[in-house]
């Protein structure tokens, strides 16, 4: 199995906040660096990974997810070892969180 893939620019704050949780909890990953003001985001190569033009990305052994809400999510779910206080398994907690 291989490591999650990250593209990010560290000039966005949805990608420093998956870097932060990253770390945090030690989940492997490979940073692929998209480089937002040199105009990376729209070369062919990234556009076959997000046709948005956007970062961060995260592929997952093939699986895309394209938004950061959604990738820490994603991440909490199905990443072993990751502790319920990142995104918790109650569903009137995960509720809360969401509504913060």
């Amino acid at each position: 199995m291989s490591k999650l893939k990250l593209y990010l620019d560290t000039l966005s704050q949805p990608c420093r906040s998956l870097l932060i949780f990253l770390e945090n909890t030690k989940i492997p990953y490979e940073p692929i660096v998209v480089r937002l003001g040199k105009g990376e985001q729209n070369s062919p190569e990234f556009l076959k990974v997000n046709p948005l033009h956007q970062v961060p990305v995260i592929d997952d052994n093939g699986f895309i997810l394209r938004e950061s809400v959604a990738i820490l999510r994603y991440l909490c779910r199905e990443k072993k070892n990751v502790a319920d206080h990142w995104y918790p398994n109650d569903s009137k907690k995960q509720a809360k969180v969401d509504d913060t």
